[in-house]
């Protein structure tokens, strides 16, 4: 796939629902569960997939993560540096409580300049449709254990 000449196309092999000629397509991943090695790997490869289809935007729901550590921080960052390329690239936002060490540190290394981060699903989803109205959403949920 060359991500610098145009977005994935919607209808790929990944099996994610697309709306087609329906309006903006937007993600909602939503991660639960201790952050380890395992939910990792299950967030890469639904990330992975998930941009394969081209959305218009995804929001990753992190209110139910256990990350303690912030240790998943490169991966949401990781996720908007990869789409960066694309013409027009995804919105991505991040919904999680503004207490949690992930919100701290990412506020601290600046990412909210490029990686929006709410206190709910909720206000990501007005930010998203403010963006891209008549938004069609689809939430996918990954969790460990």
């Amino acid at each position: 796939m060359d991500m610098d000449q145009s977005r994935p196309s919607r209808r790929g092999p990944g099996g994610w629902p697309g709306p087609g000629d329906h309006g903006p397509l937007v993600l909602e991943v939503a991660v639960e569960g201790r952050w380890d090695r395992h939910l990792a790997a299950a967030v890469y490869r639904v990330i992975r997939g998930g941009l394969a289809e081209g959305p218009d935007a995804i929001i990753f729901d992190l209110g139910h993560l256990i990350d303690v550590l912030a240790e998943s921080a490169p991966t949401w960052l990781a996720a908007r540096q990869s789409t960066r390329q694309w013409k027009p690239p995804p919105q991505l936002a991040l919904s999680l409580p503004p207490t949690r060490r992930l919100a701290r540190y990412l506020r601290d290394v600046g990412a909210h300049r490029s990686l929006p981060t709410f206190t709910t699903v909720e206000r990501a989803r007005t930010w998203v449709l403010g963006q891209r109205p008549a938004a069609e959403f689809h939430r996918v949920e990954v969790r460990t254990g």
